[in-house]
């Protein structure tokens, strides 16, 4: 009788640990694009309500003549029923929160602003900013990104974490702005 050589069909464990540490090494670069994939998309929804703020207030200012003092004098339905603030500097004047964001009416003397600032999670207080309401500031309508660093919920991560890593912000140098840093945005 004859014996007959027979292969059998598999892998060898030298195999099978380059596969585990290419699917490794390809998860360590995935799961952090991933991770600011998503955070850049609840930004986009909280800057979504920011914009729609914003339109109500100049269409108030435009037919009042004045800035709101309260979410409730906007055409804009402001649904968040929580009073959670992301700033506690003076000139605030009404917060709505939701749990995660915390938008602010902000006025004090001739500066106008609208805040946006996240409440929970890694990137806690961070958030956005849109000055120069009612004025002829050559930032009127424009959000920056900002990492509040006192008067409120502070940033715990390193600076730029968010805005430069996450939204792609450049840190302004000339901002005078004490209690957050503030980045503009591509």
């Amino acid at each position: 009788m004859k014996k007959e050589n027979t292969l059998r069909a598999g892998f060898t464990l030298i195999e099978m640990l380059v596969v585990v540490l290419i699917i490794g090494i390809l998860a360590s670069i995935a799961v952090p694009w991933y991770q600011k994939a998503m955070e850049r998309s609840r930004a986009s929804e909280g800057i979504m309500v920011l914009k729609s703020v914003a339109a109500a207030i100049s269409s108030y200012q435009l037919s009042t003549g004045s800035f709101p003092q309260t979410f409730d004098e906007l055409s804009v339905d402001v649904s968040w029923t929580g009073n959670e603030k992301w700033s506690t500097i003076a000139g605030v004047k009404d917060t709505r929160s939701n749990g995660d964001w915390s938008i602010q009416l902000y006025e004090f003397r001739d500066q106008k602003s609208l805040y946006l600032g996240k409440l929970k999670g890694k990137y806690r207080g961070a958030g956005f900013v849109m000055l120069g309401f009612g004025s002829e500031s050559a930032y009127k309508g424009v959000i920056f990104c900002a990492e509040r660093t006192s008067s409120g919920i502070t940033f715990a991560g390193q600076d730029g974490e968010y805005c430069a890593d996450i939204m792609d912000g450049t840190i302004r140098e000339d901002t005078t702005a004490t209690s957050f840093r503030v980045y503009d945005m591509p």
